[in-house]
């Protein structure tokens, strides 16, 4: 049967945060795993409850405002009163040129919660296999040629890339703690890439297939 998780998500100042996407659950291993079930989003006044979790071991909880955002998380020795505090919103500028200097109109800014290198982990970062969806396009706005805004961002770390057509992909990661973070990305030109795919006993050509580029290493 397991026992009940309750607790509340606030903010920096103590309000509560109602719509807070939450997970909980309990420590499989102290420090090394924990497995996280979704509750229900946040009530008026902050509250989530989840019922079932495993007897023994820290209860974790993780609370989120939007899918993009990092992760605010919190390890308690008990089961009720577990608050999650979640940091404030900061503002983030992505300023995208060519190599050359020159800005870059139209690129496609995306933000992914970013993951530390395992040196550096902390109890925060056993979430790493939670869901990571990419941000919308939509929430950064071109202010300038090159310069693209977001106002409202919840502090944390994150992957940053910038796509641009014509260009390769660029991609730093960012630690947004300030009140006005700003991260310049440059844009090389693409090369292009031309392949066949084939069949491997008939080498007859294969129509309608569906191929990925990956970049390998650093």
């Amino acid at each position: 049967r397991g026992r009940t998780v309750k607790g509340v998500v606030e903010d920096s100042f103590g309000e509560p945060l109602a719509g807070i996407q939450v997970y909980a659950g309990a420590e499989l291993y102290p420090g090394t795993a924990a497995i996280l079930q979704p509750c229900a989003p946040t009530d008026a006044e902050g509250a989530f409850e989840l019922s079932g979790v495993a007897e023994s071991g820290q209860v974790m909880v993780a609370a989120r405002r939007a899918s993009h955002e990092a992760w605010g998380t919190v390890l308690s020795a008990r089961h009720e009163g577990v608050r999650v505090e979640l940091e404030g919103n900061v503002q983030l500028s992505v300023l995208v040129s060519d190599e050359a200097g020159q800005p870059l109109s139209g690129a496609r800014i995306q933000l992914v919660p970013g993951q530390r290198p395992a040196a550096q982990l902390g109890a925060g970062e056993l979430l790493r296999f939670l869901p990571k969806p990419q941000s919308p396009p939509e929430i950064f706005r071109e202010v300038e040629p090159g310069r693209y805004v977001i106002a409202e961002l919840c502090a944390g770390l994150y992957d940053v890339r910038a796509r641009v057509a014509g260009f390769a992909p660029a991609y730093r990661q960012l630690d947004c703690r300030a009140e006005t973070n700003e991260l310049a990305l440059t844009c090389t030109v693409g090369r292009r890439v031309e392949l066949r795919v084939v069949d491997v006993a008939t080498k007859a050509p294969v129509p309608a297939a569906r191929v990925s580029v990956l970049r390998v290493g650093a």
